[in-house]
């Protein structure tokens, strides 16, 4: 999970406690605040350990466009991880924010270059 601030953090963790009670199945999450992925240790250990997860979540608040670092982070994972069976969710802290429209937009693409599948409520999924 890849998470923009507090609030967005807190929302990707509640979102994991909610998936594990419906699979009734555990889970093994890590959890990196955006700021960090800019060390490029961090980085790295958050693209090795996103490219053998089922799932990537990325929570934001929509305030803002996604920063740089987080975009490199996304090109970094891709590349290098060939997430076939991978998944990308992305959570809003304030869907009615004025960046949700471009993040969606962005993401989906993202996921659409990687052949994996995107899932957010407040993204309208466009068809490939």
């Amino acid at each position: 999970m890849l998470y923009e601030n507090f609030a967005a953090g807190l929302d990707a963790w509640r979102f994991c406690k909610q998936l594990v009670r419906k699979l009734d199945s555990a889970i093994q999450q890590q959890m990196w605040n955006f700021d960090v992925l800019g060390i490029h240790e961090v980085r790295n250990a958050a693209v090795h350990a996103a490219t053998k997860a089922d799932m990537v979540i990325i929570s934001v608040s929509g305030h803002s466009e996604l920063p740089a670092n987080v975009r490199d982070w996304l090109d970094l994972w891709l590349w290098l991880g060939e997430p076939v069976d991978s998944a990308l969710v992305t959570l809003f802290d304030s869907p009615g924010a004025p960046a949700v429209a471009t993040t969606c937009t962005y993401l989906q693409s993202m996921a659409r270059r990687a052949r994996i599948e995107f899932f957010s409520p407040w993204c309208q999924i466009e068809a490939a």
